[in-house]
This record gives structure tokens, sequence and C-alpha cells, in this order.
């Protein structure tokens, strides 16, 4: 994992995983609720449109960033 954003409430990191016994590189977006609130005032949008998924988070620290991969990373048949 990268190094942290100045503001932690408000920032999106890019996270690159490798999971133990798998050859594969995942990349997924962490990001605050208001990181996507600031993106749609900065484009006058109502709404977020459909896209890649992001892990939304309360703040960008390395103890919350982790704590939702490992969440979103278990070995269940309807896990991410």
């Amino acid at each position: 994992m990268g190094g942290v954003p100045t503001d932690i409430y408000n920032g999106i990191v890019d996270v690159f995983v490798t999971l133990e016994g798998d050859d594969f590189e995942y990349w997924v977006e962490i990001v605050t609720p208001q990181a996507l609130f600031s993106h749609m005032e900065k484009n006058k949008e109502n709404f977020l449109e459909p896209g890649y998924p992001y892990i939304i988070v309360r703040e960008l620290t390395p103890l919350v960033i982790r704590e939702a991969l490992e969440a979103f990373a278990v070995d269940k048949e309807d896990a991410f």
C-alpha cells in the first residue's frame, strides 16, 4: 500500500493486492464518502453513474484500509 493522502477524510487511494497463492494482482480504489460528494459537486451531478465498484471507508488510514480489504477478501461464494 502506498502513501496516505493529506486529507484522510476526502480522498481516493489506489491499492494493489496480491492474495496468497494467487498469481494475479488486483487493483481496487478505496474512497471516502466526502470524496464521492466532492466529485459530484465538481461535475454538478446529483448521483454517481454505475462504474467501477469502490470500497468506501470512513477515513483513509492504513488500519481502516486494511480492515476493509480483509472484509472483502474472504473465501466465500459471494465474496468480492
